[in-house]
């Protein structure tokens, strides 16, 4: 039975039968059901419910130190050691340092152990400098010494990735450059001064 065959009966009784508004909305929603099947066989109800948003499975945060370079570096802010002479000409002696600084910049909240590891250098906050150096200077003169070791500059990359039941999706973000120096050992920079 086509769709027109269909509606054709429906306003036949109709016509016939007359009768009231109940008797009409009956043929009405009977016709309705009639036309519905004749198109598809079975009807569905849908609704703004039925179709779920992706639901998050799993997420994970992975960092990694990327963009590093590396450069000889004297720290010239941070004084080591230092002597002075009481007549000019006199040799004078740093034979015993303090502990050079390593300083590490992170970002994101990682560790500094994190970073370091990065770096492939240790976390230690302090190297301990087994040199020494001498030079003759004037009695208004010192000599001062400074760490020497590498400085690195870099930046963390930040990865989330988010799992679901239907995709794969990866956000990465970026720290600022950020710095770090370690201090060798073996090595200071000795320089004269005026006092």
């Amino acid at each position: 039975m086509t769709r027109s065959t269909t509606m054709r009966s429906i306003m036949r009784r109709l016509r016939l039968r007359g009768g009231g508004d109940r008797t009409r909305a009956r043929l009405i929603a009977a016709g309705a059901l009639s036309l519905a099947l004749v198109a598809g066989g079975t009807t569905t109800a849908s609704a703004a419910g039925d179709v779920s948003p992706e639901r998050v499975v799993r997420q994970s945060t992975t960092y990694k130190v990327v963009n590093i370079s590396r450069s000889y570096h004297v720290r010239g802010t941070q004084e080591i050691g230092r002597c002075g002479v009481g007549s000019n000409g006199t040799t004078c002696s740093i034979t015993k340092t303090r502990g050079a600084t390593r300083s590490i910049q992170s970002s994101f909240g990682l560790t500094r152990g994190a970073v370091a590891a990065g770096l492939s250098i240790t976390s230690a906050a302090s190297v301990q400098v087994s040199v020494g150096c001498s030079r003759k200077i004037n009695r208004n003169q010192v000599l001062v010494a400074y760490p020497i070791g590498t400085k690195y500059r870099y930046r963390i990359r930040k990865t989330v990735s988010t799992f679901t039941g239907i995709r794969t999706s990866k956000h990465t973000s970026y720290s600022r450059y950020l710095t770090a120096f370690s201090p060798g050992g073996a090595s200071i920079y000795c320089v004269v001064k005026s006092r």
